[in-house]
């Protein structure tokens, strides 16, 4: 059972992922990505500054929640399955 502290948690990253998509809309990612090309940052790199790192299925147990994370950018359409590390 999920205690009210653990809901709250999750409820915050989740508030948290939602608006940083409207904050880093593909235009702000297309920036950011652009900006960082001349420090030679890849496309992956821009998106682990963007969401945070470990969204790999690989990686999941590096971070709490990282999952929660891959599953609602992916649901929002935000995290192309064709970014790799």
């Amino acid at each position: 059972m999920i205690t009210g502290e653990i809901k709250n948690h999750i409820d915050q990253i989740f508030n948290e992922i939602v608006e940083k998509t409207i904050a880093y809309n593909p235009t702000a990612r297309q920036a950011l990505t652009f900006a960082f090309q001349d420090q030679a940052y890849s496309l992956q790199q821009v998106y682990d500054f963007v969401w945070g790192k470990y969204l790999q299925e690989a990686q999941y147990g590096r971070k709490p929640l990282s999952k929660l994370t891959r599953d609602t950018l992916e649901q929002l359409g935000i995290y192309p399955d064709n970014i790799s590390q």
